[in-house]
C-alpha cells in the first residue's frame, strides 16, 4: 500500500525540523532536512556515530544536490560517469562547497550524494523537494533493520515517524566512488 497521505505526514515532520525512517533500496534509512543542523545532529547521536565520518544525501537528481556539491569542480567525462549511473545504487564522493556543514560532510572535502532509484524514496523526494540526509536505520556498528517494525523496537521514540513500507530488495548497500578519480571505496 502506497498512501500519499504517508508520504506527506513524512514531508510534514521532516519540515518541522524531525527525524523519520523510511524503506530504501537495501534497508531502512534515517532521514532529515539537510538543512537544519539540530535534526542533523539527532541522527548522529540515535546512531551514535562521530560527526567526522560524513553522511550520505539522497536526491532525484543533480539539481537537488547542488546546494551542497560543487559540480562544477568535475571535468566533462567525471560529470557523466556521474550522471549517467543515476537514479540507482550508486553514491559518489564529490568536492562540496565550503559552506557545506561538516555535519554532513564530516572532515571530508567530498559530500556522499546518490540519486536513488527507491519508488517510496522518490515519492518522498518529490514531494519533500530537496535532498534528504540517508543513513542505515541502525546504531552505529550494528545490523541493518530491514522491517518497520524493527526499527519501532530498536529505536523507539527516538524517530518522529515511520514510512512502513518494504524495503528495495537489494542484497548490498549502495557503492561508494570518488567522482574524481573513479575509485571505489565501498
Amino acid at each position: 500500500m502506497r498512501s500519499k497521505q504517508a508520504i506527506e505526514k513524512a514531508v510534514d515532520v521532516l519540515t518541522a525540523g524531525g527525524v523519520i525512517a523510511y524503506p530504501t533500496e537495501q534497508c531502512f534509512g534515517l532521514g532529515c532536512d539537510p538543512d537544519n543542523p539540530q535534526a542533523v545532529q539527532r541522527i548522529l547521536d540515535i546512531k551514535q556515530r562521530s560527526a567526522d565520518q560524513g553522511l550520505i544525501l539522497i536526491g532525484l537528481d543533480q539539481q537537488q544536490f547542488d546546494p551542497y556539491a560543487d559540480f562544477a569542480a568535475l571535468n566533462t567525462e567525471q560529470l557523466e560517469r556521474v550522471v549517467t549511473s543515476w537514479p540507482g545504487p550508486n553514491t559518489w564522493l564529490i568536492p562540496a562547497y565550503e559552506h557545506t556543514s561538516t555535519l554532513l560532510r564530516g572532515s571530508h572535502e567530498s559530500i556522499a550524494v546518490r540519486a536513488t532509484a527507491n519508488e517510496i524514496c522518490r515519492d518522498l523526494l518529490t514531494a519533500f523537494g530537496k535532498a534528504l540526509v540517508s543513513t542505515s536505520a541502525n546504531r552505529h556498528g550494528q545490523p541493518s533493520i530491514l522491517e518497520s517494525t524493527d526499527v519501532v523496537s530498536l529505536l523507539g521514540k527516538d524517530v518522529d515517524y515511520v514510512l512502513e513500507f518494504s524495503v528495495g530488495g537489494a542484497a548490498k548497500p549502495s557503492t561508494i566512488r570518488d567522482a574524481l578519480n573513479n575509485q571505489q571505496l565501498r
